[in-house]
């Protein structure tokens, strides 16, 4: 099956992506903590790199617009492949805009 077949490839990308993996874990936990997120979340087909990429822009942009950054407050961010607010409140940003289009 295919499964059988590449398991041991996939064994190895993973751990390859270990680093990137613990790296998005810690910014999570960070701008969970200093904007008072309940959570983040990645609701893309990108990749893990891509995802800490825009962990990396938003750090950056709630560093420099703090005080755009209070509606997060008790909130779960979701990077998706829109933008907006979910049915059940989570606010998404789409992972493949600048991060200045963020703000809007």
């Amino acid at each position: 099956a295919y499964l059988d077949k590449h398991v041991n490839e996939a064994h190895v990308k993973l751990e390859a992506c270990r680093p990137v993996r613990e790296e998005v874990r810690k910014l999570e936990k960070i701008l969970c903590q200093q904007l008072g997120l309940k959570a983040i979340s990645w609701d893309c087909g990108w990749n893990i790199a891509h995802y800490r990429g825009c962990l990396l822009a938003f750090q950056n942009l709630a560093r420099h617009h703090p005080e755009q950054m209070d509606v997060l407050n008790n909130r779960i961010l979701v990077f998706a492949n829109d933008t907006g607010i979910s049915s059940e409140g989570k606010v998404l940003l789409n992972s493949g805009e600048v991060r200045h289009n963020w703000l809007d």
